[in-house]
């Protein structure tokens, strides 16, 4: 799992916001506070109330399902991340929570190719290359794998390997070959090469 936003109850409301929107914000902030006091069951009830409000506003919903996703109520984090994510797609903060849960399904790639556009850190480049893999899609996979293994050489052979696997997977030997023979021993490249 990546490293996902923190719980942040700070809310910015227009003044014109519905009452039910201000009364959601009031008891998901009040939940916050009592969660930090240790207050499970109160905070939990300030949570369940909140959520009977039904807000259709993303940074409320966002926060709502950071809120559910502390009490490990997954199933309704997930449900408040996507409506959060339908209401404001940019968000790239839901835009990771949606691709943890998600993991390396074929639903959690579009959101981690928006992460990874917006410049994120190897990570999240390494998450959308594992989806990838598991999709069988090699020749997406190599087009991050070549970022991984250009931008952070330290991690060259652990990357390195699947890239060279998905060139050999495609049948494009003559560049799998170079990438793989800097960790793997003559005898089995040739044995590569033998069953082209």
């Amino acid at each position: 799992m990546q490293e996902e936003p923190t719980l942040n109850l700070a809310i910015d409301l227009p003044e014109t916001a519905p009452a039910a929107e201000t009364q959601a914000v009031l008891l998901a902030v009040q939940c916050g506070a009592l969660h930090r006091q240790g207050k499970l069951a109160e905070a939990e009830g300030a949570l369940d109330k909140a959520l009977k409000f039904q807000s259709r506003n993303a940074a409320v919903l966002e926060a709502l399902a950071l809120l559910c996703k502390q009490f490990e109520r997954h199933d309704e984090a997930l449900a408040l991340f996507e409506k959060s994510f339908e209401l404001d797609p940019e968000n790239l903060h839901v835009r990771k929570c949606l691709a943890n849960y998600y993991d390396t399904g074929e639903r959690a790639i579009p959101h981690l190719q928006k992460i990874v556009e917006a410049g994120s850190d190897i990570t999240w480049q390494q998450h959308l290359a594992v989806c990838y893999l598991q999709k069988e899609d090699f020749e997406s996979a190599i087009r991050v794998l070549d970022r991984i293994v250009e931008a952070w050489p330290e991690d060259y052979q652990v990357w390195a390997e699947a890239l060279g696997g998905c060139y050999i997977k495609i049948k494009k030997y003559e560049e799998g070959i170079p990438v793989l023979e800097p960790m793997v021993g003559r005898i089995a490249l040739c044995r590569i090469r033998d069953k082209r």
